[in-house]
């Protein structure tokens, strides 16, 4: 059975497609301050977590007054509130989660989110980073993935690890094949996909998968 959780931050939402994935989740999350848009689209979470400073005293004890379940932590610690929620998410079983929030105007933040992806996968959560009008997937050595879409939606390939070797690429207007691309190089910014169904495989090292919902021409 599918238990797909949303994970919400509190960096930017679309809140539409937000609405659109959190209504159908088997499991909400709101990551400090994030519980807010959670709510804002009326899919109140099943937990907050997070040190909260973000989300206020009266916030807090008003969700708790709605049932929602609350992971307190205090502001000096090791681990973000996404890191946590991640965690949270794992421990409930989740199959998979949809991140809403992670990206922003602290790029500090943004870059360390990416790299979550890579814990994401090692909890055995299979994650997808939506950002207003893109999103983000991990594609590591030894998968393959599958892009969706139409000619003419882009798609950007940049390496997690220092080089990402043996990747190959169908339905994309400019192919890899059995290629390494690396970290300090912009090649793989802004391919295009030349067909319905794309496809990306990796022989060894981690890629980010950009994808932007760009319509169609």
């Amino acid at each position: 059975m599918s238990n797909e959780c949303v994970l919400v931050g509190g960096g930017d939402v679309d809140p539409s497609a937000l609405q659109s994935i959190a209504a159908g989740a088997a499991l909400r999350i709101g990551v400090d301050g994030g519980a807010l848009a959670l709510e804002g689209v009326d899919c109140l979470p099943e937990w907050v977590v997070g040190d909260f400073d973000s989300l206020g005293e009266a916030n807090l004890a008003r969700l708790r007054g709605l049932g929602v379940r609350v992971k307190e932590y205090p502001r000096e610690k090791n681990e973000t509130d996404l890191e946590l929620a991640l965690e949270l998410a794992a421990g409930l079983a989740a199959s998979g989660v949809a991140i809403f929030g992670a990206t922003g105007t602290r790029l500090d933040h943004t870059m360390a989110n990416f790299g979550l992806l890579l814990y994401a996968a090692e909890l055995g959560l299979p994650a997808t980073i939506h950002a207003p009008g893109q999103q983000v997937r991990l594609l590591r050595g030894g998968q393959r993935m599958s892009l969706a879409g139409w000619p003419g939606r882009a798609v950007s390939l940049i390496p997690l690890t220092p080089d990402v070797r043996g990747i190959s690429t169908e339905g994309l207007l400019y192919p890899l094949k059995g290629e390494t691309l690396r970290i300090g190089h912009a090649r793989g910014v802004h391919n295009e996909i030349t067909r319905e169904q794309a496809g990306i495989t990796v022989a060894e090292g981690d890629l980010l998968v950009f994808e932007f919902d760009l319509e169609p021409a």
